[in-house]
């Protein structure tokens, strides 16, 4: 799902680039079988907060749900807020083997497509966009991604197009089975780290996938409704799921 054509259009960085000899992108790094990234600040954030300060994986993947939903919801109702943190992570971004790279982590760098560029257009976006109406988070419309996993699909890629489309399926017949009235009406992911900061810059800035319709689903004005699932891939790898969805007629 990820498209690896590279518009050239950023400045060369030396300096930085010495510092990061051996780059690897996200998938490089969840294939990788001997990371050394074990000491998250924001995993140890939650210990200190989590019950009985050990650890709680649920705990964790919960709390880093509800902060996306937050920051969403920020994002909705003033989208300029965003502006300057785009700006900080645009600064940021490397220039390696023509590719244009952001580190996220020390050990972890996401691929670009279009790099300086996508970020000028997304801050052009925000700043022509008027306040949204906020979403409201509905936890029957959270995906069970890892019990569909063992109970229903077969393969253990939390991101093809297969695995999501079953995904989907599933969930519609889980709201009909209950009464659920809803119509889904987009769905989509990220691939990042424990961080729902860096996870919502990369959906609003949409720039690490093929098919760029996250910013347009997140700022849908038409959209009222939505659920957010967050799975512990690898590591301190997580994957963000977002559902969205309307109310309908019974």
């Amino acid at each position: 799902m990820g498209c690896q054509c590279v518009n050239k259009c950023g400045k060369e960085n030396g300096d930085i680039e010495k510092q990061f000899d051996d780059v690897k992108s996200t998938d490089q790094y969840l294939n990788s079988n001997n990371s050394n990234n074990k000491n998250s600040l924001r995993i140890n954030d939650f210990k200190l907060y989590s019950p009985n300060n050990n650890i709680d994986l649920q705990y964790i993947t919960r709390n880093l749900s509800f902060s996306l939903y937050e920051l969403i919801n920020k994002i909705r109702t003033n989208p300029k807020s965003f502006i300057d943190l785009i700006k900080e992570w645009k600064d940021k971004i490397i220039m390696k083997e023509n590719k244009y790279l952001l580190p996220i982590s020390k050990e972890v760098f996401i691929t670009l497509n279009k790099g300086p560029i996508a970020f000028d257009e997304c801050i052009n976006y925000l700043n022509e966009l008027d306040n949204i109406n906020a979403l409201i988070m509905k936890d029957e419309l959270n995906v069970d991604i890892i019990g569909n996993i063992k109970e229903n699909c077969e393969e253990s890629n939390y991101t093809s197009f297969s695995f999501l489309e079953k995904i989907i399926k599933l969930k519609k017949k889980e709201l009909e089975q209950n009464k659920k009235y809803y119509k889904i009406t987009a769905f989509h992911y990220d691939k990042s780290c424990d961080n729902p900061e860096i996870s919502l810059l990369l959906q609003i800035v949409d720039d690490n996938v093929g098919d760029c319709t996250r910013r347009k689903n997140l700022l849908n004005p038409n959209f009222n409704y939505i659920g957010i699932s967050c799975v512990n891939i690898k590591e301190n790898i997580f994957c963000y799921y977002c559902l969205f969805a309307n109310k309908k007629n019974k």
